[in-house]
């Protein structure tokens, strides 16, 4: 899987993987980290993974776990893992024992007002301070902020149009008529 031979940027296999995560349309950032996931797995063991057996990929996973890795890290690895035993080496016995990790359900930190004012107060580019103040008061991501375009803003109805949300998905959401 590693691409850091120089020789041969896209070995067959890490490239079958490509292939299968684009047609499987998974999004780039997915296909990235699986890729990174996958790339670290190889560098583990320094050969194939088509040459690796069930327990030493339950034990690679093991050792990330008993490393400290988050349950979340680990859940990334074994969907990587997944893809390329199941769908692309067409082995699904050896990722069979591979269980996802239960992920705790956190709310994210919130952020005092007073602190958010401080940081729009202190950005003094008008383009800046615009996406600070519209991710926080609409709660957009930075990705849907930096995608945003004027088109999508119905100012009469106070209302953002976000094309290509978190998964592909399409919503819209309120703009307080202060912000716009």
């Amino acid at each position: 899987m590693s691409h850091c031979n120089g020789k041969q940027p896209h070995p067959p296999l890490r490239q079958s993987t490509i292939d299968y995560m684009h047609m499987a349309g998974l999004s780039a950032h997915t296909q990235r980290s699986y890729l990174l996931e996958l790339d670290r797995f190889t560098d583990h063991f320094g050969v194939s993974p088509a040459q690796l057996n069930a327990e030493q990929i339950q034990g690679y996973v093991l050792g990330r776990i008993n490393a400290g890795l988050k349950s979340r890290s680990t859940n990334v690895t074994i969907a990587a893992l997944r893809v390329l035993y199941r769908r692309v080496l067409k082995q699904p016995d050896r990722v069979e024992s591979l269980v996802m990790r239960k992920a705790t359900d956190r709310l994210p930190n919130a952020i005092e007002e007073a602190e958010i004012k401080c940081l729009i107060q202190a950005t003094h580019n008008l383009r800046y301070r615009t996406a600070i103040e519209l991710a926080y008061c609409t709660g957009l991501r930075i990705s849907e902020v930096v995608a945003l375009k004027v088109s999508d803003i119905d100012s009469v109805k106070e209302l953002i149009h976000v094309g290509c949300g978190k998964g592909g998905h399409e919503r819209v959401v309120f703009m307080p008529q202060a912000l716009l």
